[in-house]
């Protein structure tokens, strides 16, 4: 679908990233690695093979714990 992306992230810890809101809903999947997500008011610990859905709106941020992986997409907003 126009606007759709599909990316890979290497992130280096331990550290934290800085704080987002997203604009779309992204779908991410843990390749390699431990990190810590908080979104809003939630707070999970995620390792490889877990798949999480980040939430457009929500202020988000990562604890990247160990050296970890992941591959993401999301699509462009809806058009009204």
């Amino acid at each position: 679908f126009d606007g759709n992306s599909i990316r890979v992230a290497r992130l280096v810890g331990p550290r934290k990233t800085g704080v987002v809101t997203p604009a779309v809903d992204a779908l991410i999947y843990l390749l390699s690695g431990r990190m810590q997500i908080t979104i809003g008011d939630e707070v999970a610990v995620v390792q490889a093979g877990d798949a999480l859905s980040e939430a457009a709106g929500l202020p988000t941020h990562w604890d990247v714990l160990e050296e970890s992986s992941f591959v993401a997409t999301n699509g462009a907003k809806a058009a009204p």
